[in-house]
């Protein structure tokens, strides 16, 4: 597969580093609901870098701050893969949500850095709008589905118990294929789900967490619509988010 790569070490590439680490480019517009994003120039076509708040004061700042740390790992993690022989690195985004209430990405990486196989996955990042902290969306449904921290808790039991019931959930919103071929696979490696907001349909979708890179076609994700989440008594600032977007 034959591609361009970034010259590394490159005044002008270090120049450019700069520039979109800082997010130089002229903002897109938006409304005070909405976040308007400044959307920096990618510092290669397989390599997408995350846009930054355009608007002052403390909330964006403490969200570009983690955006740029997002994107200073990803640039660290491609020149180290691309260092190896035959290495590659992919990364592209996408935002799924814009407001109100949340701000989250869909991060997509696609990298060989080595070892017997090459890695796909993909990451979620969510922000909380009135505070700029990072948020997982999962504490937001009822407390019978939220599981313990491990490292506050070690009642496997009850951890246990959650677990069981978010893949039920999962199960009953997954198409006929996941549960036909899936099933098996999904129960067994299956320790979390990520959870982020979709836009388009208005829904908070959920992923099983620790599956084997052999079983990764298994880690399907499935939509929890408005109607589910009021049935469950999601929290309301998550439900009337979903409506307003």
């Amino acid at each position: 597969m034959s591609h361009t790569t970034a010259a590394k070490g490159h005044p002008v590439f270090a120049g450019l580093l700069i520039a979109v680490l800082l997010g130089l480019t002229p903002p897109a517009m938006a409304d005070a609901t909405h976040p308007s994003l400044t959307f920096s120039q990618s510092l290669s076509p397989e390599v997408e870098l995350l846009p930054r708040l355009s608007q002052p004061g403390p909330v964006a700042q403490r969200i570009n701050a983690r955006l740029a740390e997002l994107d200073a790992s990803a640039i660290a993690e491609e020149t180290y893969c691309r260092a190896q022989p035959r290495g590659d690195y992919y990364r592209f985004l996408r935002t799924t949500y814009n407001g109100p209430d949340f701000l989250s990405f869909a991060i997509s990486t696609d990298a060989y850095c080595g070892g017997p196989h090459p890695d796909n996955y993909q990451e979620h990042v969510t922000f909380d709008l009135s505070t700029g902290a990072e948020i997982d969306l999962g504490t937001l449904l009822p407390r019978s589905l939220i599981l313990p921290d491990r490292r506050e808790t070690t009642d496997d039991r009850a951890a246990q118990a959650v677990l069981n019931r978010l893949l039920k959930l999962y199960f009953d919103h997954a198409n006929q294929g996941t549960i036909d071929y899936c099933f098996a696979t999904v129960v067994g490696d299956t320790y979390s789900f990520a959870f982020w907001p979709e836009r388009e349909s208005r829904s908070l979708m959920m992923k099983p967490l620790g599956l084997a890179y052999a079983n990764k076609a298994c880690a399907d994700q499935v939509a929890l619509p408005l109607a589910t989440l009021r049935e469950l008594h999601a929290d309301p600032r998550l439900i009337e988010a979903l409506a307003a977007g």
